[in-house]
């Protein structure tokens, strides 16, 4: 896991390839055990699905964990990810991932990205480049 700033509103773009099978996660808004998680998990059978949840506590709030979206991500894809007035978006090449997904209890917290052991092994993240702007 990488920290990698902290900040209210903010926007993260970059090029970046996560391409192949494991899984990944974005964590945002994370403070005193708390905070939201988009993440995404490339399958041999089952694609790659991407999944959005808040922690409380540090454990998975279950009404709100599920699936948003499926995209698989293949080769350096340029992305943008944005969380402005208690909503966040996700855009990886053009393809919206999370489309405005209210956030009603986010607040002010640490970015941090890494990865996290599938039955495949975590996912090999290449950063090309990155670039957070942010407000807190």
């Amino acid at each position: 896991m990488l920290q990698l700033s902290h900040a209210e509103d903010f926007e993260m773009e970059g090029i970046m390839n996560a391409e192949g099978l494991g899984g990944w996660y974005i964590l945002f808004g994370w403070n005193k055990d708390r905070g939201f998680m988009i993440y995404n998990v490339t399958l041999k059978k089952s694609g790659s699905p991407w999944m959005f949840t808040e922690f409380r506590g540090s454990k998975a709030i279950e009404s709100t964990h599920g699936e948003i979206n499926r995209y698989d991500w293949k080769e350096d894809k340029p992305f943008y990810l944005h969380v402005k007035n208690s909503k966040v978006s996700l855009i990886v090449d053009k393809f919206k991932i999370a489309d405005e997904i209210e956030i009603p209890t986010y607040s002010e917290g640490d970015i941090l990205i890494g990865t996290y052991k599938t039955r495949y092994g975590a996912k090999h993240l290449r950063i090309k480049n990155l670039r957070i702007k942010g407000s807190n």
